[in-house]
């Protein structure tokens, strides 16, 4: 299987993009109120991402750098509900880990579901704060 990240850039990339978030992390979690237009989306430091499997979307996730762009936030990680547990989601880290790295990033942190704590582990993240609804996780990019 071919993968590649894909910066979202056109309009049927947006429109995909936030089509699948809207989906994983709102719908399908009861929740309501996801904003295509929140700003944090269109700053200059951070990229928003399409996870492409064979050509096909089936993930997203957005990198915002931070610390004169040594330090990474993985942000608003999502892979189609019938893509998942498949190992989409590990290649499509391991892609963001190398998108980084190339980027100059040296750390990367993210605020991880509950549920999603035990993948990151497995992938080498570790909780720095575990205070939070979602805890902080760390990972340090060789």
């Amino acid at each position: 299987m071919k993968t590649r990240l894909l910066r979202v850039e056109s309009e049927t990339h947006w429109s995909t993009y936030h089509s699948i978030r809207q989906h994983v992390l709102y719908e399908l979690r009861g929740r309501n109120g996801y904003d295509e237009n929140h700003p944090d989306e269109y700053k200059e430091q951070n990229i928003p991402l399409l996870f492409l499997w064979d050509d096909q979307p089936v993930g997203t996730v957005r990198l915002d750098q931070e610390n004169e762009n040594t330090l990474g936030v993985v942000r608003l990680v999502a892979i189609l509900p019938n893509f998942q547990r498949q190992g989409i989601g590990t290649a499509m880290m391991q892609e963001i880990e190398t998108f980084a790295a190339n980027r100059g990033i040296r750390q990367l942190k993210t605020q991880a579901a509950k549920d999603a704590i035990t993948f990151y582990e497995k992938l080498g993240w570790h909780i720095i704060d575990s205070s939070k609804r979602n805890p902080l996780m760390l990972k340090i990019l060789p």
